[in-house]
């Protein structure tokens, strides 16, 4: 993705972050700081609250990029490689080198995301109940029991909306797969799949409209953003399943042109653009030594 840096490298795949994910990064840490930890422990000085808020959100990223680990694990056993996974403004992406080869990997490597957030988010749950139930005897275990409660609830929140049925998210992956294996046609589920998330990304629209009007722009902001790049990668989707049905099963060989001009590997720049390209309006000019090809000009 453009305008990302490596900062690690787990499992061989390499970890990138995206310079919007440092905005998102803010207002996460802000809103924790100035809204979440204030309400529910309005006793902790500021520069307490800020150091919690800082390791909540720095442990809620990394509970992003485990979820973004487990589709890269599961894509590996189903021979797909994964080049990298990049944090950003949205959230974070595995970038693979090809698309699922079956149904099947495709159902298991969606749905190994969520399930990750939920696993998190349970045993998050676990230990504020543990710390909860303990915190009269140990009263410094607040820190504990406000970060657990906060990764409780935002993970489970984002395996939730990762389910909801609209590509690409996890769960329109899933919902394509569910298709793509009962009608073996995978074009046809990746058309429903993607209809489905431009339809989610209409009614966060009006969801986004509705909190705006009650006073909530924040809320409506977000929800524009998300559906903006909901509906754009569902329609990208769209096009290139339509662009890989009519022209998929065409073969190379009837694509392509037999009768192009070469040029030796010792002519000169000036001789190769008077006599090959202009006269013949040429782009890419193969060039050949001892009739095998060298290289090409372009």
């Amino acid at each position: 993705m453009p305008g990302s840096f490596r900062v690690a490298r787990i499992l061989g795949i390499d970890i990138r972050i995206h310079i919007s994910w440092v905005l998102i990064f803010l207002l996460v840490l802000l809103s924790l700081a100035d809204q979440v930890f204030p309400d529910w422990y309005p006793q902790w000085s500021q520069q307490k609250t800020f150091l919690i808020s800082a390791i909540a959100a720095l442990l809620f990223f990394s509970s992003v990029l485990l979820h973004e680990l487990a589709h890269a694990i599961v894509a590996r056993q189903f021979k797909m490689s994964v080049s990298s996974i990049t944090l950003f403004l949205l959230g974070g992406v595995a970038n693979l080198t090809k698309e699922p080869p079956s149904a099947r990997a495709e159902f298991f490597m969606a749905s190994a995301g969520p399930l990750t957030s939920l696993t998190i988010g349970a045993l998050a749950f676990l230990v504020q109940q543990l710390v909860t139930n303990n915190i009269d005897v140990v009263p410094s275990l607040q820190p504990v029991e406000g970060v657990a409660r906060y990764l409780s609830f935002i993970n489970i929140a984002v395996a939730l909306f990762n389910l909801v049925p609209g590509f690409p998210l996890d769960g329109g992956r899933v919902l394509r797969s569910i298709i793509w294996g009962v009608r073996r046609d995978r074009v046809a589920a990746t058309r429903i799949a993607a209809r489905g998330g431009q339809l989610v990304a209409g009614l966060m629209v009006v969801y986004g409209v509705s909190r705006a009007l009650d006073g909530e722009a924040m809320t409506g902001l977000w929800m524009f953003l998300i559906a903006y790049f909901l509906y754009g990668a569902a329609s990208q989707a769209l096009q290139q399943e339509r662009v890989t049905a009519a022209v998929g099963s065409v073969r190379v060989a009837q694509l392509m042109t037999t009768n192009f001009r070469s040029a030796p590997a010792g002519i000169s720049i000036g001789q190769l653009i008077r006599d090959v390209v202009l006269p013949n309006n040429l782009q890419a000019i193969p060039i050949v030594a001892h009739d095998r090809l060298v290289g090409l000009v372009r």
